[in-house]
């Protein structure tokens, strides 16, 4: 999980293409252990969305 979090962070689509996978997303991030451990600053968005950006580089058709 806390791969996909890190990802879910960096702004990560899971929904709609992969439903089931936001669903454990969402469990696992309601979780009491999951909610301790996360970092002091997680909670406030992060900074860059990387997948966005990954986005833009690629060549257009």
């Amino acid at each position: 999980y806390p791969a996909l979090a890190y990802q879910l962070r960096r702004g990560l689509p899971l929904a709609p293409r992969f439903p089931a996978l936001a669903d454990y997303a969402a469990r696992m991030a309601a979780r009491p252990a999951a909610i301790r451990a996360r970092p002091i600053g997680w909670d406030l968005p992060a900074s860059r969305n990387l997948f966005e950006e990954a986005r833009e580089l690629r060549p257009h058709d």
